[in-house]
């Protein structure tokens, strides 16, 4: 067969693996004393043994101990786990007995095909996904606790699910490093899935911490950071990018008898290795992959990749501890990775008021979240030495504030000469001591303090610093009725109106909030009258004037102004509302959705925004004509023509003539499968709805062609003339296209269903009953 790669060794014959004889019950096996592994003779043993020999002992001058002649090799007392950590993790207990090393765990009925039970006994399922599970295992030669991840095979094994695992076995097997889970073992089952043996760490993923906390304290964010970053940088300097970093795949164990936490990074499926780790197996460089919230905005494009991808998700991640969310989160998948190339990355500043060190956060977060990899820091040890830097200046706030105005209740760091604080038993017993001691104080400062003077009108004066027409505050309650965690815009659509607010008129219709000038129902043009001089409010960047009176013109007042977003939907727009929005140089995000514009409008003018990137005009009656004016605005990367049945396949040609265009809506359009095949061929596109368009058979295995020849972040279809046979045929796409929504299908069977699920386990989410339109081509 020659040189290949795992996956053809998977693939292959197995006769020889079945001729070569394998040591009979009594054998005597040889160990090392100093690594605790059997020491190697040549080929005799398993393919796992030949694959990558991880369980043979790879000392200089092996010192050989042998185990007794038994069913189950015999282990020296060296090789038994530790009495006290095996009681800290909740491990299994052991013993030795005539040689034979007992477990007196249940085991759990496995399938043999499936699980390497020749020397693993599964003990616990600790997890399971959409292509892999794991289980809690102990170890029979070596005496020891360890978890075995394998492929969840429900049908034959693909290529891609193998390659993956090949992946993860390779990327593991070259690191070693205390923030990394080590890998013992790979190998083959006798069904032919592949597995790995890792070490068990019995921890929780900081997701789980972050949700339980809200938010974590400002030192342990640090802390926790610059741990992982010393896992990355371990996997960097030998070649390997992870490209998944996220939350969920960081594993902490809380300080108990050690003095800091433990944390371990996981999952390097998605991992890219060195060149001549996978040769030319590996053909993922440019591919679409991660995870929604913590892709960089060159993955989301699906352009080349290096380390400094992996910096901006622990950007991500630094600023999901902090404030408790990630800094994107949009209505879909495919919104949120929109977002990522052209939106600008919220302050933690913003989201957490009271930041220790914030401006220095701010300035560390935002280096790491620049669209542009060559603007982040150079290198994941370089955003270490920061972190590092920040710590002490953290720690330097602390002592200065003597605990006066952030608590932090989970301090223990990973500084190994810092002796752990009293247990939680003491500290809440100190809070409540203090509690007392301060209330007992209060009560003696009210009694020594003189009278107070009659207070003035609160109603007029609260606001005096924010709203200078003096309007009463917004009751308490109201403002609690729907707190965090709703987003700003949600807040907004609910009516709600928070305290901090600018307020631009009496009848609170037009306010500021940050960046964002709003306005209510009744907001006209005239409105924005009070925002003419560019000197007044320079804060403004946005303007918000959905479902009000405003119909264009008043956009003159705001002419010298950055504006960078307009919403001007639900709205009637006049003629002039088109043109004086192009005058807005740095506008980057134009939404004009369920809008009437007026007939004659001209859409051309937008052509000079030339930083103009997202536009969505969907259910507002555009023609054919508009959307050829609208493509004369090159610079745009997203665009929504949703719900416009007025567009057709005349606007085709045009819409691919956009360079950079990468995501496009045409659902409940008049174009045609037609013209959405056309479309699909561009390779710019990453992501494509067209779910209001039957397609054929026929149709549809054109799709697949073009599709093995691009990659696709997301792709909606209207499935509702499709067969079962045809939308298996889907499958072949599992690599090539990140999220695929089918509408219809209600047809399919149920078995066509389960399988298109194990895939793209949304797939069918927008399925509806409507019939297939008429008037295909």
């Amino acid at each position: 067969m020659g040189n290949g790669s795992l996956t053809q060794w998977i693939v292959a014959c197995q006769c020889l693996e079945n001729s070569v004889s394998t040591p009979a019950i009594g054998t005597v096996t040889k160990l090392c004393s100093t690594c605790g592994k059997a020491v190697s003779e040549g080929r005799q043993g398993s393919m796992t043994q030949w694959i990558f020999r991880i369980d043979t002992c790879k000392c200089a001058n092996p010192t050989v101990i042998f185990g007794k002649a038994s069913g189950v090799p015999a282990v020296s007392a060296f090789d038994l786990p530790d009495v006290t950590s095996t009681a800290r993790y909740g491990e299994l207990s052991s013993a030795i007995t005539g040689g034979v090393v007992l477990n007196d765990e249940p085991g759990l009925e496995v399938d043999p095909d499936k699980f390497p039970s020749d020397r693993y006994k599964a003990v616990e399922l600790l997890g399971q996904g959409m292509n892999g599970i794991v289980f809690r295992a102990h170890d029979t030669l070596l005496a020891r606790t360890v978890a075995i991840k394998s492929v969840r095979v429900s049908t034959k094994l693909t290529a891609e699910q193998v390659l993956q695992f090949q992946r993860e076995a390779k990327a593991t097997s070259q690191l070693e490093h205390r923030n990394l889970i080590q890998l013992f073992d790979f190998g083959i089952t006798t069904g032919g899935v592949p597995f790995l043996v890792m070490e068990f760490f019995r921890g929780y993923t900081l997701t789980s911490l972050i949700e339980r906390e809200k938010c974590l304290p400002v030192i342990l964010s640090v802390q926790l950071l610059i741990e992982i970053c010393r896992g990355v940088e371990h996997a960097h300097q030998r070649g390997v990018m992870h490209r998944d970093l996220k939350s969920n795949n960081i594993l902490l164990l809380p300080p108990d008898r050690d003095e800091y936490w433990s944390c371990k990074i996981i999952d390097f499926g998605l991992a890219a290795l060195p060149a001549t780790s996978l040769g030319a197996a590996d053909k993922r460089e440019s591919a679409m992959i991660g995870s929604p919230a913590y892709m960089s905005p060159e993955q989301v494009r699906g352009y080349s990749i290096d380390y400094r991808s992996d910096i901006y998700a622990l950007g991500c991640i630094f600023f999901e501890m902090l404030t408790g969310e990630v800094p994107f989160v949009g209505d879909s998948a495919l919104a949120t990775m929109m977002m990522h190339i052209d939106q600008v990355p919220p302050l933690v500043s913003d989201r957490k008021a009271g930041l220790l060190c914030g401006d220095t956060i701010d300035a560390i977060v935002s280096k790491t979240l620049q669209k542009n990899a060559e603007d982040r820091f150079e290198s994941v040890t370089e955003l270490k030495e920061e972190l590092k830097n920040l710590l002490v200046q953290v720690e330097s706030e602390e002592r200065s504030k003597l605990g006066a105005c952030e608590s932090e209740p989970i301090t223990a760091g990973f500084r190994k000469n810092e002796r752990r604080k009293p247990k939680v038993v003491y500290s809440l017993l100190f809070g409540c001591v203090s509690i007392v001691l301060l209330a007992v104080l209060g009560l003696n400062a009210i009694r020594l303090r003189p009278a107070p003077k009659p207070e003035p009108n609160m109603t007029a004066t609260m606001h005096s610093d924010k709203d200078f027409f003096g309007l009463p505050p917004v009751p308490e309650d109201e403002l609690k009725a729907h707190s965090y965690p709703m987003t700003p815009r949600e807040r907004h659509q609910a009516g709600l109106i928070e305290q901090d607010n600018l307020y631009l008129s009496k009848n609170r219709n037009l306010y500021i909030k940050g960046h964002t000038l709003r306005g209510g129902a009744d907001a006209d043009d005239d409105s924005l009258k009070v925002l003419e001089d560019p000197g007044k409010f320079p804060q403004v960047e946005e303007l918000a004037m959905r479902g009000t009176s405003f119909h264009g013109p008043g956009l003159r007042f705001l002419s010298n102004r950055p504006i960078k977003y307009v919403d001007l939907s639900e709205n009637q727009l006049s003629l002039s509302a088109i043109p004086l929005l192009a005058k807005f140089s740095e506008l980057t995000r134009a939404s004009l959705n369920h809008c009437v514009i007026a007939d004659g409008s001209d859409f051309t003018p937008l052509g000079g925004c030339k930083k103009l990137q997202e536009l969505s005009v969907s259910d507002s009656k555009l023609s054919d004509g508009m959307v050829k004016q609208l493509c004369k605005t090159k610079s745009l990367l997203s665009l929504n023509l949703a719900e416009n049945p007025g567009v057709s396949d005349s606007v085709v040609a045009d819409l691919c003539s956009l360079p950079s265009l990468g995501s496009l809506d045409i659902g409940d359009t008049s174009i045609s499968s037609r013209g959405f095949l056309q479309l699909i061929q561009k390779r710019s596109l990453l992501m494509l709805n067209g779910n209001t368009i039957p397609l054929s058979d026929g149709e549809l295995l054109q799709l697949i062609d073009i599709m093995h020849a691009k990659n696709m972040q997301s792709l909606s279809i209207n499935c509702n003339l499709i067969s079962d046979e045809a939308a298996l045929k889907l499958l072949s796409l599992r690599s090539s296209c990140a999220a695929l929504a089918l509408r219809g299908g209600r047809n399919f069977k149920g078995g066509t269903r389960a399988k298109l699920k194990s895939v793209w386990p949304s797939c069918f989410d927008f399925d509806d009953t409507r019939s297939p339109r008429a008037g295909r081509d």
